[in-house]
C-alpha cells in the first residue's frame, strides 16, 4: 500500500541532497490549502509551504483538487515581482516541472496550455498561481503545484477526468514521496531564481512538451459557441495560437477553455 506521511526531517534531508538549504520550508500535517496559507504568511523567510493533506485543495477556475495524506504533492512556493514579470510565469512552471519530473526519472509528462501537467493525455498535476499586492508596484506571487502520486485506482477514477499517477513511471517506494516533493521544490526555486531574466528561455522550451501541437482542439471562451480547430504551439508572450476554417487566433490564458475532441 502507498502511504508516506510527510516529515519535515525527511524532507529536508532530501533538499540537502539536490544542493538546497531546506530553511524557510513550512511543512503541515493538515491544512486547508497551501497556496493560501503562504499567500497570507507574513513572514518573508518562509520561502515554500508544503502539507501532507489539504483540506481545501484548489485547482484552476475555483475546482477542487482532491488531496488526501500520505501521498500526492503539494507545494507552494513564493517570490516577489513586478506585475509587467508575471506574463508567461504559468507557463514556465510547467516547463520547470515537467523538466525535473524528467531527471527524477518521470519521462514523457507533457503540457496542456495552459497549466496542466498530463501523461498520455491524461491529467497528472496542474499549477495555479495566486497573487497579492505588496508595496511600490510589487506584488506576493505564490506558486502551487499539485502532483498525483500513489493515488488508489478508486480515488483517480473519481477525480472527474482523465486522471494519470506517477507510479506509472516512477515505482512508490520508502522514501520517494519525500524525494518527490524535494524535486518540485527544486525545480521551482530554480525557475523564481531565473525569472524574469531569463524569461525568453524557459517559453522557449515549452515546444519539447507541448502535448497540443498540431492537433485538432475545442475551445471556448465565456459562454461563447464551442469551437474546433488546430493548436499550433505559444508565441513570446505564452498566448496559445488556434487555426480553425474560420479564422486564426491568439488565446490568453485565463480567457479560455482548451481540451481535446472526445
Amino acid at each position: 500500500m502507498t502511504h508516506e506521511p510527510l516529515k519535515h526531517a525527511r524532507l529536508a534531508a532530501c533538499l540537502r541532497a539536490r544542493g538546497r538549504a531546506p530553511s524557510g520550508v513550512a511543512v503541515f500535517d493538515e491544512i486547508d490549502s497551501t497556496n493560501a496559507w503562504l499567500l497570507a504568511c507574513d513572514d518573508p523567510k518562509v520561502r515554500a509551504c508544503v502539507a501532507d493533506r489539504q483540506r481545501q485543495g484548489r485547482g484552476t477556475r475555483g475546482r477542487a483538487w482532491v488531496s488526501p495524506g500520505g501521498v500526492n504533492a503539494y507545494v507552494s512556493v513564493r517570490a516577489v515581482l513586478r506585475i509587467e514579470h508575471l506574463a508567461g510565469l504559468s507557463l514556465a512552471v510547467g516547463v520547470a516541472v515537467a523538466q525535473g519530473l524528467a531527471q527524477w526519472g518521470a519521462g514523457e509528462v507533457a503540457l496542456k496550455w495552459p497549466n496542466d501537467l498530463w501523461l498520455e493525455d491524461r491529467k497528472l498535476g496542474g499549477c495555479l498561481i495566486e497573487t497579492r499586492p505588496e508595496q511600490a508596484g510589487e506584488w506576493r506571487v505564490v506558486v502551487g503545484v499539485g502532483l498525483n502520486y500513489g493515488l488508489d485506482p478508486l480515488t483517480l477514477g473519481a477525480v472527474g477526468q482523465p486522471a494519470a499517477d506517477l507510479t506509472e513511471r516512477v515505482p512508490w517506494v520508502e522514501g520517494s514521496r519525500h524525494r518527490l516533493v524535494a524535486v518540485v521544490i527544486d525545480a521551482l526555486w530554480g525557475l523564481l531564481e531565473d525569472w524574469p531574466a531569463r524569461r525568453a528561455d524557459w517559453l522557449a522550451r515549452w515546444s519539447v512538451y507541448d502535448a497540443l501541437y498540431e492537433r485538432p482542439v475545442q475551445w471556448r471562451r465565456g459562454e461563447e459557441e464551442l469551437k474546433t480547430g488546430r493548436a499550433l504551439g505559444i508565441d513570446e508572450a505564452g498566448r496559445l495560437r488556434l487555426q480553425s476554417d474560420t479564422e486564426s487566433l491568439w488565446l490568453d490564458v485565463g480567457d479560455v477553455s482548451v481540451r481535446l475532441p472526445i
